[in-house]
């Protein structure tokens, strides 16, 4: 699964010389120290696909779950971003359709900018990520949670929101 870690939404290119373990270890002193600044150079110089390394060198080296220890140490908007960077894109992006269609209401611009400007195997991804993230059916989600002039509007193009999950 590793194509579902690379994107060319991302604007980060790998880091030059590259050491999972040594960036692991990285964290885990930034962790113990408390120092943002480090955790955020850290986080944000390298791609998505190389936290996935990171994080996983993180499991064998101390035998802990990164993200579980970031969600303990971490507060605020800080710990919701720091956490998003290390998912991969295929699960962020499910985690935001389920947010965009929990509660009261639909983040409509939120189901478009993803559903619309991801690839056929983007969504595919998205799809089992969801599945996998909320054991629930995106597409049935997306077409119970869609009403009204929305669900009107993409039926006007013959093309509702929801047929660009039927893969």
């Amino acid at each position: 699964m590793a194509s579902s870690t690379s994107s060319s939404r991302g604007s980060i290119g790998p880091a030059a010389c590259f050491n999972a373990k040594s960036e692991a270890e990285k964290i885990r002193a930034a962790i113990k120290d408390s120092n943002r600044k480090a955790l955020i150079d850290i986080v944000t110089g390298c791609t998505n696909a190389q936290r996935q390394k990171v994080k996983d060198e993180y499991k064998a080296v101390y035998g802990k779950n990164l993200t579980d220890e970031l969600s303990s140490e971490l507060k605020g908007d800080f710990k919701m971003l720091v956490l998003a960077l290390f998912d991969r894109p295929d699960v962020l992006d499910a985690k935001e359709l389920m947010a965009a269609m929990k509660g009261l209401g639909t983040d409509e611009s939120t189901l478009i900018e993803i559903l619309c400007t991801r690839s056929s195997q983007e969504i595919a991804r998205i799809k089992a990520a969801y599945q996998q993230e909320f054991n629930q059916s995106l597409e049935e989600d997306v077409i119970s949670d869609t009403s009204g002039n929305f669900k009107e509007f993409s039926y006007l193009y013959s093309r509702p929101l929801a047929t660009l999950l039927q893969l």
